[in-house]
Order: structure tokens, then sequence, then C-alpha cells
């Protein structure tokens, strides 16, 4: 990546930040070993379940790229699921995606279904974002492709929709500037249309990228899986499977399973507006270890396609929409713009990526976290049933007093199994606070009740440890901590972090790689916890002054 990218920023070394979040945020996270296959199975598993005495238990956007086809033979070959395959004919498919996608349907066995997008209104569409002028030109594919996808799956009632997103190859993410608008804004959608479009939009599937966040996810209750990184997906190594097993032919590079997609990507968008997606693309293989950066430099100090075949692309791209070869110039000469000179939603789909929902169970100091969140200008709900839970994209457990006294609490709320689901299945971000951080734990001395068992440990007595026996209880004071280099809960908070504490009990981890800070109080111990989307602090935030104000907002921006 490079300054084409116009919020990149480097630290001191000279490290980018998208170098930074894959070392601090995914590669921690991200298992393809025992632990991954041990994920994988379970979801499968719950699938399976879910899909008894239907005819599919899930499905999958087929494109006939490389990632879409890799999760076709890993749900039935590796997961033992019984996906049907949906492919949405847009109008601009190669005839080698086309041969792909006929060669995995035969060799596996698989049903498709192929929904073909009305041409007219297509053409209409995208001839109107090439007149507005924006970077975003593959919004009305991708709207159809998704659209369509999901409306599909509502109307046949399929909970789960399984998806080739991926960190292998895609860790390194585009930026918006780059065409990278974050979903599908019916208002952006509608306005562009309505000012350039040529006929109505009578037939073409438009789901609301708020509709599907709220009223497709959670009231309907459909799932998003991922199960390209629960496996080792090597691109290379995909690629030679898919060729052996099926004949699958793969592409010189990504996305050119779409003609027009390979055009805007390939042509339309560097000349025009200076964004080379092959950067972020390369990217993703250098810090996966899958290219190196010579290799990727040389690559990208010319054109992927030669310049009497784009020749021929622009030629055909005009010809296919209608319009003359100097018709489309004159498109490509004109000032370029942005989605912020039309009608958008882009704030509202900012804010409802963090709804962060507060877990009332009777217990904490809830009232607090309400207020640093309405001073930071982050959504904020408070959750006293499963049906408060379904708007939530990230979660609060406060608690105080004692440990039995919280489980019973939370076990007689309704919410516990809803909870379960949201954190250990669909992995919402959560963060326990001082005893809500002890629940997380498989049990404590406190009593009797086992805990969440989310984070594998126990909660010790402080004089339950030799050498202690008359440390003056509960700790109650402001302390220093030290936390985890980079990590994200306390971004910003390395050099000085001082937290409120009040507790007579302390979180003992199984595994040392999951405590995210210490500090002393008798004894050196674990303050605050972190396992993949689960995080807890035995302090309290919400009285620590701006240091707490500092990492709630680090844990919204998760």
């Amino acid at each position: 990546m490079d300054t084409s990218d116009p919020h990149i920023s480097f630290d001191a070394q000279g490290s980018c930040e998208y170098c930074g979040n894959f070392r601090t945020n995914i590669q921690p996270n991200w298992h393809v070993d025992v632990r991954g296959e041990a994920q994988l199975m379970r979801i499968a598993d719950r699938i399976k379940a879910d899909g008894k005495g239907r005819d599919f238990d899930c499905i999958i956007g087929l494109s006939g790229g490389l990632d879409s086809s890799y999760l076709v033979y890993v749900a039935k070959e590796v997961m033992g699921l019984r996906p049907l395959l949906f492919h949405v004919d847009a109008g601009w498919n190669t005839d080698q995606a086309v041969g792909n996608i006929e060669k995995l349907v035969d060799g596996l066995g698989l049903d498709l279904y192929t929904e073909v997008i009305n041409w007219e209104e297509m053409k209409s569409l995208q001839l109107a974002f090439l007149k507005a002028q924006v970077a975003d030109q593959d919004i009305p594919q991708d709207t159809a492709f998704f659209s369509g996808l999901y409306k599909f799956a509502k109307a046949h009632k399929i909970k789960y929709v399984l998806t080739g997103g991926n960190f292998s190859t895609e860790c390194c993410r585009e930026p918006e500037e780059w065409g990278a608008y974050p979903g599908i804004d019916k208002t952006l959608i509608n306005d562009i249309h309505r000012q350039f479009g040529s006929r109505k939009l009578k037939s073409f599937p438009i789901v609301d990228v708020l509709a599907y966040k709220i009223y497709y996810r959670y009231v309907l209750g459909m799932q998003v899986v991922r199960p390209l990184n629960l496996v080792p997906y090597i691109k290379h190594d995909a690629e030679a499977t898919l060729e052996r097993l099926f004949g699958w032919k793969k592409f010189q590079h990504k996305h050119h399973e779409s003609r027009f997609t390979r055009f805007y990507e390939d042509y339309w968008m560097p000349r025009k507006f200076g964004y080379e997606k092959r950067r972020a693309h390369f990217s993703s293989l250098i810090m996966t270890g899958q290219m190196t950066r010579e290799a990727a430099l040389e690559r990208i100090s010319k054109p992927e396609l030669d310049e009497q075949f784009l020749k021929s692309e622009f030629e055909y791209v005009a010809s296919k929409l209608d319009l003359t070869v100097a018709g489309l110039q004159e498109l490509f000469d004109g000032k370029n713009k942005t989605f912020h000179d039309y009608k958008n939603k882009r704030f509202m789909i900012g804010l409802g990526a963090r709804m962060i929902a507060i877990i009332d169970y009777g217990l904490g100091n809830i009232q607090a976290f309400v207020n640093v969140y309405k001073r930071l200008h982050i959504p904020v709900t408070v959750a006293r049933t499963t049906e408060d839970l379904s708007a939530a994209t990230k979660l609060i457990l406060p608690g105080v007093g004692a440990f039995d006294h919280a489980m019973e609490q939370l076990n007689a709320s309704g919410m516990r199994a809803t909870l379960d689901e949201l954190v250990l299945v669909r992995k919402i971000p959560v963060i326990g606070i001082c005893v809500g951080m002890q629940m997380l734990a498989d049990s404590s001395e406190e009593g009797l009740l086992p805990g969440l068992g989310w984070v594998p440990g126990r909660v010790r007595h402080f004089r339950s440890v030799t050498g202690l026996s008359h440390l003056p209880l509960p700790h109650m004071g402001w302390n220093d901590i030290e936390s985890q280099p980079g990590h994200s809960l306390f971004k910003g908070l390395e050099l000085e972090a001082r937290f409120y504490f009040l507790h007579s009990f302390y979180f003992e981890c199984a595994q040392k790689v999951h405590e995210a800070a210490r500090t002393e109080y008798g004894l050196n111990f674990s303050c605050a916890v972190s396992v993949d989307n689960i995080y807890g602090v035995q302090f309290h935030p919400e009285k620590s002054h701006h240091f707490g104000v500092a990492l709630l907002k680090n844990f919204a921006e998760l």
C-alpha cells in the first residue's frame, strides 16, 4: 500500500497501519490449525442440525472465481454440508467463469440456481453510475449479487450464508476512496439512478445494508459464515487443488471472472482515478507470506493486461452499454466525483456498525456506561431481553458483588443462550467488567456455580495465595497497569494507564497468551484478558476518568 490511500499512516519504524493491524489484530486470532478445524466442525454441526428436514442447509454465492469456488469445495468435502449454489448473471460473465461453475456443479453433484438480472435495468443503473463520475463503479453488480442472494435465502428460509471472504487473500482492506463503499446504500443508488438512469428499476434486487444488518441478520436470524478463515487457504495450492479435482481454470488476477470488474479494476480505476486495487490484493499476499514485496513491485509496475486487449475491452464495454467508443471516452474524461456529491447514508451505516448493548441482568452500573457512550456520540442500548440484543454488534457485561449471585442473575435473565450464540458462534465482541470479567472464567473460588467458560481459567481469592493471608481486602484504589504491546484495547494508553479497582478476587488465566494486561497488588496478576472476540477487565473503566473513556472508545472501535 502507498499514499494513494489518503488516510494511510506509518509508525516510527516506517510500518504502515495495514501491517500493524495484521500483526496485532488478525494474525493472533487467525487459527488454521487444530483450533480452526475444531471451530469449523462445530459450525458445520450447528448448520447441519438447523438444516434437518430441508433440501439445503446453507447457501453459497458462486461467481466462478477462486474464493467462492474453493469455499464450495470446503463446504461439501470438508464440512459435509448440503449447500445450494446461487449464481447471479448480471450480463458480464466470462466464459471461463461459466465453465468453472459448471465443472464444480458436476464434479461435486450440487444444485445450482441462477438468477438472471433484467439487462435493460442493469444497463440503466451501470450507465447512471458511469455518468455520476464516482469511483464506486462495482456497486450495481455487487448490489445485484448480494441482494439477489439474500432475497432468495429469505424466501426459502435458508439461515446460513457461506461467503468466501478471508484473511489469506483479503487481509488488506481497500480504502473507501478506491470504490470500496461499505455496503448497499439504497439512498445513494436511488439518487444516482434518479439523476442519470433511463428506466425504472422494477425487478432489480436491492437489499439495503441497514435492512440486512438489522432485519435479515437479527429478526430473521440469518448468519454469514467465513469458513476459509478456519482452514489452510493458500492461493496457489487452492488453485492447484481445484484444477486437479475438477478441471477448474485459474484467472490471471483477482476478480477477473467478471468482464466488467476486470475492465473497471484494470483500466477505469487506475487510469481515471489513480487507484490501483492490485496494491491491496498484493499487500494481502505479502503479509500472509504468499508473495514477496519485490515480486509485487515488479508486477504492479506494468498493467496486468496488454494495451491491445484493454483497447478491445474498452470497445466491448461501450458496445455492451449501447454507447459509442467516443461516448464512453467522454465519460472517462469527465470530472471525477465521490459519493459525497449524492444523497447517501454513509454516516448511518457507520453508526449501524457500532450498536453497543449493555447487558442489564440486575447487577452493574449500567447508566455510567450509557453516559460515557452518549458523550462519545456512539449508539448504545440497554439489553434486558433477547429481543434487546437483536441489533447489537458489541456487548458489555458489567458486574458487581458475588460470583454465584451474578451467574444466577444472568442465567435467570433468559439471555444466557442468546449470549452464547452471539459471542461463540457469531463472534460478536464482548467485554466483561469487574465481576463481569470473572464470569468469563470456568469457575471461581468464591462460589460453586460454573462460569460462562468463554476464557479458560479460574477466579482465585487473594488470600488463598501463600504469603497473602493478611493482605488488606478489598483491593480498592488506583493502579498503573502494564498492557501487552500493541493490544487494540489499550491503543493510546501504552505510556500511561491508570484504572480504578475494587475487588477481592483475581482472574488466573489457564494460558498466559490470554493475558492482555497485568498489575500489582500483593502479587502480579492478570487485570485484563482477551481471547479472539472476548475481552475482560478487572478494573472499572466507567470510574477511571479519561483512561476509562479511552478504553471504552477503543472497544467500540474494534
